[in-house]
């Protein structure tokens, strides 16, 4: 889907422009816990950090103990690439990811890694949702 302002067509809707901020919708603020166990799971890597970023530096900074879930390792993130295969890819953005946690406040984060195929999620469903049960438990959190 291309973007509401955009006038021309992409054969890949993400290589479209984004949605210009000023049309982004006013969301109400979220209350965060005071500390705790909070489980961050993000389907791709980095959406952890671009959906969820800011919040991860405040319950850093609050002393909550976080536990990031990579659902995928992002390895098909690139699928025309010839310069990097596959598996140079997921190692690279989960370097990326630690980096950007570091940034964040977050180095101590943990970090799940579920290895669910890029672009197959929703076939592995169930087996995400298994693997994120035993996590969940006297979580203060879970942000999806």
């Amino acid at each position: 889907m291309n973007a509401p302002h955009t006038r021309t067509r992409y054969a890949d809707p993400l290589q479209a422009p984004g949605t210009e901020e000023r049309l982004w919708p006013a969301l109400p603020e979220a209350r965060l816990p005071r500390g705790g166990r909070v489980v961050v799971a993000a389907a791709h890597p980095d959406d952890e950090v671009l959906g969820f970023g800011g919040a991860i530096s405040l319950l850093a900074g609050a002393g909550s103990d976080l536990t990031v879930v990579a659902v995928t390792d992002g390895e098909g993130s690139h699928p025309a690439a010839r310069a990097v295969t596959p598996a140079a890819m997921a190692r690279r953005r989960a370097e990326e990811r630690r980096a950007a946690l570091r940034e964040l406040g977050a180095p101590d984060a943990g970090i799940v890694r579920l290895g669910v195929p890029d672009t197959r999620v929703a076939r592995h469903e169930r087996a995400v949702a298994r693997a994120l049960a035993p996590l969940l438990p006297g979580a203060a959190l879970l942000a999806a």
